[in-house]
């Protein structure tokens, strides 16, 4: 007994195509993330803490001449470590 296939539906190569497309690409993207993160890492491992005499604080507003609280919290902050 022999069975005929059914007759695939007219927009269902279209899908899997794009289907294939997008898996490439989130393949892509990931391989990619996973490289940045590696190099990221390799570049922390490998550098080394410098003391220095400045530091920059980027801060939020300064009034009047003295700086906002959230500023200060900021400035303090650094001043002990």
């Amino acid at each position: 007994m022999t069975r005929l296939m059914q007759p695939r539906k007219e927009g269902s190569r279209g899908k899997r195509v794009l289907l294939k497309v997008l898996l490439g690409l989130i393949a892509i993207m990931l391989v990619y993330s996973i490289d940045v993160g590696y190099t990221i890492w390799k570049y922390a491992e490998r550098t080394v803490n410098i003391p220095s005499d400045a530091a920059i604080v980027l801060g939020a507003a300064v009034w009047e001449g003295k700086p906002s609280p959230v500023f200060q919290g900021r400035i303090d902050h650094v001043m002990a470590v």
